[in-house]
């Protein structure tokens, strides 16, 4: 009766559990039927029975959003319109030119300001750093020259179309991206960026479109947010952008995937606290006819 009695004064889940695993009886057995009360053998299964109860109540508590209708347009998915209609909701990328040769190159860089970044355009090349497509710190017309030209030398058979100029940022590297799942539909992914991606398997994920407060939820799942925060006397990255960054571009794909099948920005640099982040590289995935 004084189990009883504790079962009905609260709304609150109560189990009793032993940390050893003992077979129950016949009598246990219509103990606990008849009260109420739950009994769980071993430690480890009773946490872990009691963290699916928090996990199943936190997700049952929170409505689902609504999928939006897809609002944007085609022409915003290749070229420089990917980069135009991100830099509408604040994910801009750094000061960029494109250029044909390396003379055009050196101009381009002189007109921007040292130092620069340099990266070959080619159809045939989607993740540049992985073929030598990047040249970084490239500080006087002398580096900028030099890199065009052994760039061109050593892809030759990338139909290298050009240049793109970039200015150089420092920050914080994440990845963003969004694709569409096969099995579980439009998906969100934030982690480490840069080379670091595949290195330390430091990523969070999310099914779209996002909650209110997902995009904060991420960061905090991530051994990234140490950096975020300022680790070992540097300053903070601007977390708040990263957090809009992160909801911009799961708008953008959303209002795209009808002609998207994936977008990722690697690297998107978080720079010091008030000052933004840049795209350095979007690339988006059309879908297949």
């Amino acid at each position: 009766e004084m189990v009883k009695d504790l079962m009905a004064s609260t709304t609150k889940p109560v189990i009793a559990f032993t940390r050893v695993y003992d077979p129950l009886t016949e009598a246990g057995r219509d103990f606990q039927d008849e009260t109420g009360l739950h009994y769980l053998q071993g430690l480890e299964s009773t946490v872990r029975a009691l963290n699916a109860l928090w996990f199943f109540s936190s997700r049952r508590k929170r409505a689902l959003p609504q999928m939006p209708k897809p609002a944007g347009r085609a022409e915003d998915t290749s070229g420089d319109g990917p980069g135009k209609a991100l830099a509408a909701v604040d994910v801009t990328p750094p000061a960029t030119s494109l250029a044909e040769t390396p003379t055009e190159a050196v101009a381009a860089a002189e007109a921007m300001g040292f130092p620069v970044a340099l990266k070959v355009v080619s159809p045939k090349i989607t993740h540049k750093t992985e073929v030598g497509g990047v040249k970084l710190d490239l500080r006087n017309p002398a580096d900028v020259e030099e890199a065009a030209t052994s760039l061109w030398a050593a892809l030759p058979d990338a139909e290298i179309s050009g240049f793109l100029v970039q200015e150089m940022v420092v920050g914080v590297e994440m990845l963003v991206g969004a694709r569409d799942d096969p099995l579980y539909g439009p998906m969100m992914v934030v982690g480490a960026g840069g080379i670091l991606v595949e290195l330390i398997n430091d990523a969070a994920f999310r099914l779209l479109p996002l909650a209110e407060g997902d995009a904060e939820a991420m960061l905090g799942e991530l051994k990234m947010a140490r950096l975020l925060d300022g680790y070992r006397g540097a300053k903070a990255a601007d977390k708040g952008a990263l957090i809009q960054a992160i909801e911009g571009l799961a708008g953008y794909f959303l209002d795209h995937r009808p002609w998207l099948a994936e977008v990722e920005i690697n690297p998107l640099m978080v720079l010091e606290a008030g000052n933004g982040v840049h795209a350095v590289d979007i690339r988006p995935v059309h879908r297949q006819e």
